[in-house]
């Protein structure tokens, strides 16, 4: 017998003999040599807590007359003559939650009355009472607001044939004119897991966001992996620790990845990931201007106006064209192109053979309704009588609306 077959055949006895050996040997295979994983359980917060998530992503929430929506309700008594219904899906069941608008007085403007089918009967009268608010008109938006904040909406996660009740927790929100009826509706998480994680004697905290406000934990929401000593007061942590749970997460000089996610987001595996680039190359990845070539900047700032028929005037005058900017205060494109492409050397050169005129959409509706301006920021081009010649929509950087600027220039 060679030696090569009596260590086989001793291989056969310690695997028959051993099988709990045979289990660790085929994990650690599994997990991969050298690989360091992390079990971190996770629990349910909201915004109770006195903290907040630092974004928010609005999920649409279409809501119906109840008479069109093909689902016959049992209905409480109802104000409204025309109340609106709409169901949203949470977990892993298939059954809907059912959400109904209504108003607080029979000819009252604003849908401040919700119910919330919670045991799931399509009857709205055994439910308890209805979160109730007051709508308001916002005058800079010239649109009138109903917001409901803190609404719970419990819901049943199904796992090996048993249910279990999981909470959420939501803001579901409304703009509409004075047409009378949302068109659709906004839902915001105000919920999120959070678990601590410890790592060579380093605590951290992992934070897990149901972005898409389905009650499932996925590839298409985000997370953070916090130092414990940067948690915030208002905030768990500043935005820059978000991420798309796809991407990296850091505690100093290591990266982790996250190797498994439970759906029901009650627990994620980290795993520690050997990178050949730092946490700041990371970082700088999620800066969609980073692509941006470094150009020089101007010495002085480009000489806009803020009056549109001072604007026309000197245009009429001097025979130039009007490069119009509408802009709002809440607009972070419009920042970031106030910052980076209005400081740039040759968009600053090339505005002095136009007429430049800033428009605060949000004051100044009737430019908005005459140009048909439906985002921000907004470029126009006009000739110096004011009539179009084109427009640029959204972010634009330096090269650019310098491009677009040239390209408007008579040709010599």
């Amino acid at each position: 017998m060679t030696k090569f077959y009596r260590r086989i055949c001793l291989f056969k006895k310690w695997i028959r003999f051993c099988p709990w050996m045979v289990a660790l040997s085929v994990s650690v295979l599994l997990l991969g040599c050298g690989k360091e994983t992390y079990r971190v359980e996770l629990q349910f917060r909201d915004v109770a807590s006195g903290r907040n998530l630092p974004y928010m992503v609005p999920q649409p929430l279409d809501f119906f007359p109840v008479d069109s929506f093909g689902v016959s309700f049992t209905l409480p008594e109802l104000q409204a003559s025309n109340p609106l219904v709409a169901q949203l899906r949470l977990g892993n069941t298939p059954q809907p939650i059912y959400l109904l608008l209504d108003k607080s007085r029979p000819h009252g403007f604003y849908y401040d009355r919700l119910f919330i089918d919670l045991n799931k009967d399509r009857n709205f009268s055994n439910d308890g009472p209805p979160y109730t608010t007051q709508g308001r008109f916002i005058k800079i938006r010239n649109r009138h607001y109903v917001e409901f904040e803190h609404v719970a909406i419990p819901y049943e996660w199904q796992l090996d044939g048993e249910m279990t009740e999981e909470p959420f927790l939501a803001k579901i929100y409304f703009w509409y004119s004075d047409q009378r009826r949302p068109a659709i509706a906004r839902i915001v998480r105000e919920s999120w897991r959070e678990g601590v994680f410890t790592f060579k004697d380093r605590r951290a905290v992992v934070v897990l966001s149901d972005d898409d406000c389905n009650g499932i934990y996925d590839r298409n929401d985000r997370w953070a992996l916090v130092p414990e000593d940067s948690l915030g007061e208002r905030f768990v942590a500043g935005l820059q620790w978000f991420r798309n749970v796809t991407r990296l997460g850091w505690i100093g000089d290591t990266a982790f990845e996250i190797a498994e996610l439970s759906p029901r987001g009650d627990y994620v595996i980290l795993q520690k990931k050997d990178v050949d680039w730092t946490r700041e190359d990371d970082v700088a990845r999620d800066n969609p201007y980073a692509e941006e070539p470094r150009r020089p900047r101007a010495a002085r700032p480009i000489s806009w106006l803020q009056d549109f028929s001072e604007a026309l005037q000197k245009a009429r005058r001097f025979k130039k064209p009007i490069l119009v900017d509408f802009y709002t205060d809440w607009c972070g494109p419009c920042k970031v192109m106030e910052e980076r492409t209005y400081t740039d050397a040759e968009v600053v050169q090339l505005s002095d053979q136009f007429i430049c005129v800033r428009i605060n959409g949000d004051q100044n509706r009737a430019l908005v309704r005459r140009f048909n301006v439906q985002s921000y920021p907004t470029l126009l081009l006009l000739d110096s009588r004011g009539k179009e010649q084109s427009r640029l929509i959204g972010y634009q950087p330096a090269s650019v609306l310098a491009s677009f600027l040239r390209d408007a220039l008579p040709k010599n």
